[in-house]
Formats: C-alpha cells, structure tokens, sequence
C-alpha cells in the first residue's frame, strides 16, 4: 500500500491506520496520496503554541553551562519526555496536540520563561567544522517544521575538562542517544559527562546532526570532532591526547558504529561527498583507541563487514540490558561475536534491565521501558568496568597481574 501523508499547515505526517482520526480522512479522500487536514480552532491553537515552544526550545536544550542546573534539568527532562510523547511514532501516533499534552507544553513554557542565562550560551562551545561543512543534499529541501533541530544548526563540542590535567587519564568524546532523529543529553550525555570526569576523564559532549540529515552527517560530526581535539589540544590545553575514547548511547553508538564502518580515521568527508573542500583539521588522524557502545549497535552484516575491514577498528566494550524493548541485546551479543576475534572485546549483559538507562540516574521520566525513579543497582556499576577496560587500554594498568610470591 503506497504511504499517504497528511499535512495540516503545521506538519506533515504518515498517515496512521490505528487511528479514527485517520482512518476517515482516508475514506474521504480515497487514491490520495496527500491529504489536507483542517484543524478546529481549539486543535489550531494547542498546536501553535506547541510548535513555538518546541523551536524555542530546540537551542537551549543543547546549551547547558549557559543556565542554573537544576532549573535546566527540569526543562530538558520535561521536554525531552515532550519530544518522545509528540514526535516519536514507535512511542504514540504523531497528530495535532490534544487537550492532554497541553499541561506538558504550558509548564514547559513557564520554566522557560524562568530560564535566564547566567553567561553567553555561545560560550564554551566547540563548532568543529569551518565555513564549509559536508552534508547530504536531503537537508537542503527536507521539511524542518517536526525537525530536533532549526536549518541554521551546526555541530559543536561541549567541553568537560577535569581541572587539573597533569592527572587526565583519556579522553571521551560522548555521543547521546535518540536514534536518529534527537538527542536525549539530559538522560544520556549530561550525566554521563559528569560521571566520567569523576573517574578522572576530560569529557566532550557531541551535539551531532540527527534527522534530516543522513546518518553519514553525523558519523562525519563525530569523525571531525576527534581531528578537531587534536587540532586545538595544545590551543585549549588538552592533556593526554594519545588516549581517546569515543562513548555513545542507542542511537549514539549506531552513529559511533556508522564512524567505524563508513568514515574510518584514514578517511575525509570528500569520501562521501566528492564535492568537499577538505581543510588542514581533516588532514589528521581520527584513529582513538577504545569504544564505549550503550545498548545501540549496528546489527547489518553488511556493516560489521565494513567494520571488520577497518585498520583501525578500536578496543570495544559494550553495555545492554537483558530486557532491551528495541532487541539491542541481540544486536550487542551478535557484534561481541563477529569482532571479538580482531579486537579486545567485552560485552556486559545486565539482569532486569532496559533500554535508555544512561549511567544511572534517570528522574521525571515517562518514557517506556526506563525505571521512573532512582537508578538500576546492577547496571550502574558499568562506568566503574568501563574505566578499567580504559586504563588498560590505554596503557595505564596491566591486564595481568602476576602472583608475587617470594622465592626465597
């Protein structure tokens, strides 16, 4: 059956046969395959108004050093829980906002309204690439009005340096989740962050490019971003620039999978798209030694091919949960055994746990399959595992610690 879609002036979307809604205007516009929906006045006005706090919102949920924290969290938590009830099919049918969401979308403008920046939000944020910056052709006519992101947006890196840098052990480039379509910093990225700069790691949050760019945009994202830390090291005083982990959650580790796949670290953007100028940060090298993937992997052959003919394919740890709603746990399982041969691999698989569990903590959330308070006790521990299979990695421990019994 050929796709309808049906557009009310404020989005467009696919037209789903589980809803009444839907199903009559398919039987009053029968063969169409574009289908104009008139919205009542009350419907017209709940979703104005949405729409104008989502776009206000798509920037300042990516700025986080701009704004008080706990404030910030509130806000992100709420419209993150937004974005997933509104504009995620796999969680409810995408449609004109109902009387129910509009509590979510009125709080959501009353604490932006009480959201003043305490500093510059441009402040402190890495843009990686330069005036030109590769990208697929579909972003240039693509419908941006249900887009994570506005057209004018350009990747950066949010630095997370621990202060005293002589005692740096790496370097983690953190990649949130959302699939392809957004990215859930505030359950995944803001957290984790934190998390590992008290183990002793200089953390770089990557806000990459989702939907409608390609997934190849944003493997570039995380490509340059690792050149762009190596071009500026000594600019920002980046210590310890010989380890670097790279570290991404669901959709995040896809985008670190589609890196290790489709844009090695040999390799430059004019791979992909021919027409690219590369400029003197492309010319190094994106190689890091250790990939830390959360419960997102590739599950394509195809794809692992590509890996597997990767020369430098690095060290790999990988995390899920046992009840993971998306079958990444298979997905972990399947990649543990095709890659295990020609890189050091561990694969953790925790009990009685879910998808979308981040580094722990997970509060104000409604979204299926993640615990509404507190944290899971037995995945927590993962960073802790994942901080000695980094220090052996690179170099700082050894793996094998000899019995030291006197021969006297």
């Amino acid at each position: 059956m050929e796709k309808v879609y049906i557009e009310n002036g404020f989005f467009s979307r696919e037209a789903n046969l589980e809803s009444s809604t839907d199903r009559a205007l398919l039987e009053q516009h029968p063969g169409e395959t574009m289908i104009c929906e008139q919205l009542d006045p009350e419907s017209e006005a709940r979703t104005r108004l949405y729409m104008e706090e989502m776009k206000k919102a798509s920037s300042i949920v990516s700025r986080p050093k701009a704004y008080e924290p706990a404030l910030f969290n509130r806000y992100t938590s709420l419209h993150a829980t937004l974005y997933v009830l509104t504009r995620w099919s796999q969680i409810r049918p995408i449609g004109p906002i109902g009387e129910e969401i509009m509590p979510m979308v009125l709080a959501l403008r009353e604490l932006r309204e009480k959201l003043v920046p305490l500093r510059d939000p441009e402040e402190d944020l890495w843009y990686i690439w330069g005036a030109d910056m590769p990208h697929s052709s579909v972003a240039e006519t693509a419908d941006w009005r249900m887009a994570f992101d506005t057209p004018d947006f350009r990747p950066f890196l949010i630095p997370y340096m621990i202060s005293d840098q002589s005692t740096v052990k790496g370097n983690i480039v953190v990649v949130s989740g959302g699939a392809y379509f957004w990215r859930s910093n505030r359950w995944e990225g803001y957290e984790a962050v934190h998390r590992f700069n008290s183990l002793g790691y200089n953390c770089f949050l990557l806000q990459r490019r989702v939907i409608p760019y390609d997934r190849l945009d944003g493997a570039m994202d995380l490509q340059r971003s690792i050149r762009y830390l190596r071009a500026h090291a000594e600019e920002f005083g980046i210590a310890a620039m010989d380890r670097i982990a790279v570290n991404g959650y669901s959709g995040g580790g896809m985008c670190i999978c589609d890196m290790l796949s489709d844009c090695p670290s040999f390799s430059g953007p004019e791979l992909h798209y021919p027409d690219y100028q590369p400029d003197e940060t492309d010319r190094l090298s994106a190689e890091v030694q250790a990939a830390l993937l959360l419960y997102g992997v590739t599950s394509d052959p195809e794809q692992i091919g590509r890996m597997k003919l990767n020369p430098s394919l690095p060290s790999l740890f990988q995390v899920v949960g046992q009840q993971d709603f998306a079958g990444f746990d298979s997905a972990c399982a399947k990649l543990y055994l095709e890659l295990r041969s020609i890189v050091p691999s561990e694969l953790h698989i925790f009990a009685e746990t879910g998808h979308g569990f981040g580094v722990g903590p997970s509060e104000d959330v409604t979204f299926a399959d993640r615990p509404v308070e507190g944290m899971l006790s037995n995945a927590a521990i993962w960073p802790d595992l994942a901080d000695k299979f980094l220090k052996v990695r690179f170099g700082l421990e050894q793996n094998f610690i000899p019995n030291r019994q006197s021969t006297e």
